[in-house]
């Protein structure tokens, strides 16, 4: 008699060795124009297991079987961040900027991979921060393939759960506010959204500088480029290249944050 798996591991590995990491990792990779590896990535395939786990795995076939991209995304999507993640990285962006920060020069700072806009805000926090409220010329460029993203991130309207980890002395740039269930929320102050400009971008569609037909905005040079939890989805030959566009980006002396 088959028992049903009863954990997270064993349900991560009944999808793999059945080939449905394999599966779903190729139809999402196809729809956003992203080469994956070749068996997925352990990142799919513990989202697919937590969904088969709490639904069953007839749900999880019959999404697949129906090609319901949307569906498929929204289990594995990449877009769950929030303020102060990794907060050692903006300390550490702070140190190298900081003379220039002081000296009032101006400065690009590029969040590849942005999501919705967590990062992109907590960097300018870090600026505002240093700088005593004063952005001086400070721009941000947040960028991602997911326009639905990038619309909550120029929004700049988030759930409690995203501010959870940013420390109560930084919560005042933003301004807390309530969803239409009374449900708390939390609204970016104008400073920070002043500081910060969405962008649609497919990193491996972008070619490394010079190159004449990338937008306006992407073409560089950066101060500092963060592209974290980003390269770890796509196999090793697009990985590479977009380690080139990146490189070709950075000014010299840059900071490069994977």
């Amino acid at each position: 008699m088959r028992t049903r798996p009863n954990t997270l591991q064993t349900w991560a590995e009944v999808l793999l060795v059945t080939g449905r990491v394999w599966l779903v990792s190729r139809m999402i990779g196809e729809l956003q124009q992203v080469p994956t590896a070749p068996e997925g990535s352990d990142f799919v395939s513990h989202r697919l297991a937590r969904y088969a786990h709490r639904h069953g795995l007839q749900a999880l076939d019959a999404l697949i079987v129906d090609r319901d991209l949307e569906s498929l995304s929204r289990i594995v999507a990449v877009q769950h961040s929030w303020f102060w993640r990794e907060s050692e990285h903006f300390v550490f962006l702070i140190h190298h900027i900081g003379q220039r920060l002081r000296q009032g020069a101006p400065l690009r700072i590029w969040s590849a991979g942005a999501a919705m806009g967590q990062e992109a805000y907590s960097i300018a926090i870090a600026v505002l921060e240093a700088t005593g409220a004063r952005s001086h010329d400070v721009r941000i460029l947040a960028s991602d393939l997911d326009a639905v993203a990038l619309d909550v991130g120029r929004r700049g309207h988030y759930d409690a759960r995203a501010v959870e980890p940013l420390p109560e002395s930084l919560r005042c740039w933003l301004r807390p506010n309530h969803d239409a269930h009374g449900a708390r929320t939390w609204r970016v102050r104008s400073e920070l959204a002043a500081m910060v400009e969405f962008r649609l971008a497919n990193l491996l569609h972008l070619r490394p500088r010079p190159d004449p037909d990338t937008p306006p905005g992407l073409d560089g040079p950066f101060d500092a480029i963060f592209c974290r939890n980003v390269l770890m989805y796509f196999e090793p030959s697009s990985r590479y290249a977009v380690l080139e566009l990146l490189a070709s980006r950075l000014a010299p002396g840059g900071l490069h944050c994977l």
